[in-house]
C-alpha cells in the first residue's frame, strides 16, 4: 500500500497562519476581579488577575491627611443584572481634608497596576471595560475625580497622565454625581451631565481605534445602567445597540495614543472640602474583540499553542491510499 503526502502543502500553510495567529494575544488580554482577601489597604501587593505578567497593585498619590485607602471590599461583585463577575470588589477612598485644620485643599489617591506588553499589532483596536459605583454622599460644592487611565508618566500623580481617560464622575455643584468625563492628558475634553446616581452600579466600555498606529486614534466611552445592559446584551452586543442604549457616549480623537509595557492603569479618587470620595470597581478587562466583554478567562499561551502545534501535526499526516 503505498503512502502518500497529497495537498499537504496549502493546508501547512493554513496551520502556520493559525500558529502565527495563536502566538500573537489576541481575545480578552488582561482581567481583574480583585479576588483578594478585604481590608482596609488590601488592594496593596496583590498581584492576581490574568495576564499581568506579574506586576502588583500599589498605591500613592498627593493626599497627605485623613482618611485614603486602597481596599477590598467584602461584597462578593458589583450586582449588575446577570453580568458574569468573580472576586470581590476594589475600593479606593479618599477623604483628604478630615484632619486638615488649615482649610480646605484639594487631593488625589490612587490604586495603580504597571500594564504588560499586551502584544498589540499596530493599529489594533482595543476596548476595557469595568463596572463602576460611586459612594459619595452628595453634598454642595464639593468636587471628586475618579480616573481609570493609560499612563506612562507616573504611578502616583494625579495631575500629568498621558494617555485616553475615563472619568466616572468629575463632579462639582449642588446635582452631585454630576457629570461624566473621557478625555486625553491631564484634563477631561469630553463630558456629560446628569449621568450617575449614588450607590447604583454601572458598566463602563471603551473603544480605542488604531492603536499604535500612524494618524489618528480615534476613543469612545459608553455608560450603562443595568436596563441598557439588558437591552444589548442577548445575541452578542453591537456598537449600534451601545449607541442606542447607553446613559452617556462621549468620542474624542488624538494621535499618538499606544497601550504599552511600562504604562498603568490606575484607580484615582480626588476630593477636597472635607467630604469623602469613595469608588467601587469591579471586573476590569482589557479585549480585542467587543464580545470578549463577556469573558472572564483569558487564554494561556501554551495553551494556544499546543492547539495550533496539534493543528499541524494532523495536517501533515500522510494519507493512506
Amino acid at each position: 500500500m503505498k503512502r502518500t503526502l497529497t495537498r499537504t502543502a496549502p493546508l501547512v500553510s493554513a496551520a502556520g497562519l493559525m500558529l502565527a495567529a495563536a502566538t500573537a494575544r489576541g481575545g480578552l488580554l488582561l482581567y481583574e476581579g480583585f479576588d483578594y482577601a478585604p481590608g482596609v489597604d488590601a488592594l496593596v501587593g496583590q498581584s492576581g488577575g490574568q495576564g499581568w505578567d506579574g506586576s502588583a497593585w500599589g498605591e500613592g498619590g498627593s493626599a497627605t491627611g485623613g482618611d485614603r485607602e486602597a481596599g477590598v471590599v467584602a461584597a462578593s461583585s458589583l450586582v449588575f443584572s446577570d453580568f458574569a463577575a468573580t472576586g470581590h470588589v476594589a475600593k479606593v477612598r479618599n477623604n483628604h481634608n478630615s484632619n486638615n485644620t488649615a482649610g480646605p485643599t484639594t487631593g488625589n489617591w490612587i490604586a495603580h497596576r504597571q500594564l504588560p506588553d499586551l502584544g498589540l499589532a499596530a493599529g489594533q483596536d482595543l476596548f476595557i471595560s469595568f463596572l463602576y459605583r460611586q459612594n459619595q454622599p452628595r453634598s454642595v460644592a464639593n468636587f471628586g475625580t475618579v480616573t481609570v487611565v493609560r499612563n506612562s508618566d507616573t504611578a502616583t500623580g494625579g495631575g500629568s497622565n498621558t494617555g485616553f481617560q475615563f472619568e466616572p464622575i468629575d463632579q462639582f455643584g449642588s446635582n452631585n454625581p454630576d457629570e461624566v468625563g473621557f478625555g486625553y492628558d491631564a484634563s477631561r475634553i469630553t463630558s456629560a451631565s446628569a449621568v450617575l446616581n449614588n450607590e447604583t452600579d454601572y458598566l463602563f466600555i471603551g473603544k480605542f481605534e488604531n492603536v499604535g498606529g500612524a494618524g489618528d486614534q480615534v476613543g469612545t466611552m459608553w455608560v450603562l445602567s443595568e436596563a441598557d445592559w439588558d437591552a444589548v446584551k442577548g445575541g452578542g452586543v453591537t456598537e449600534a445597540e451601545l449607541n442606542a442604549n447607553n446613559r452617556a457616549v462621549l468620542t474624542e480623537t488624538v494621535t499618538g495614543v499606544g497601550f504599552n509595557a511600562g504604562d498603568y492603569l490606575q484607580l484615582l479618587a480626588g476630593t477636597q472640602f472635607g467630604d469623602p470620595n469613595e469608588s467601587l470597581f469591579d471586573e476590569y478587562k482589557v479585549f480585542t474583540e467587543l464580545n470578549d466583554i463577556f469573558l472572564t478567562e483569558v487564554p494561556e499561551p501554551a495553551s494556544l499553542l499546543l492547539i495550533a502545534g496539534g493543528s499541524l501535526l494532523w495536517l501533515g499526516r500522510p494519507r493512506r491510499d
